[in-house]
């Protein structure tokens, strides 16, 4: 409304409030014609309400619906990381040769030839 779109301002709130924060001020650029924003600060498995506001040169706002999100659940995938790492880790204690890894017992060892 009354002109061009200069900014467009993302806001999110926790599902089922209305504490709405900036998140990010997008500038509109030439020739875009979609914007998008990801929002990398979720908690995993919470629910997010957002909403965005464009801004037009004069000053005049208008807010979009509210839109639904979710933190995306990382643990099944830490969790995978971490067993396959561990299983690396004694694949690499069964199979490699026993002189190979330092001695643990915090004293420096020499050859004797």
């Amino acid at each position: 409304p009354g002109g061009m779109w200069t900014a467009f301002r993302v806001y999110r709130a926790p599902a089922g409030t209305t504490d709405f924060r900036l998140l990010a001020e997008l500038p509109v650029s030439d020739p875009a014609t979609v914007y998008r924003y990801t929002d990398s600060r979720l908690w995993p498995g919470k629910d997010y309400v957002y909403r965005v506001e464009g801004v037009t040169a004069q000053g005049n706002v208008m807010l979009s619906d509210v839109v639904m999100g979710r933190g995306v659940v990382f643990a099944t995938q830490a969790g995978s990381i971490l067993l396959f790492s561990l299983g690396l880790g004694l694949l690499g204690w069964l199979f490699l040769p026993r002189g190979f890894f330092p001695a643990s017992s915090g004293k420096a060892h020499r050859s004797t030839s």
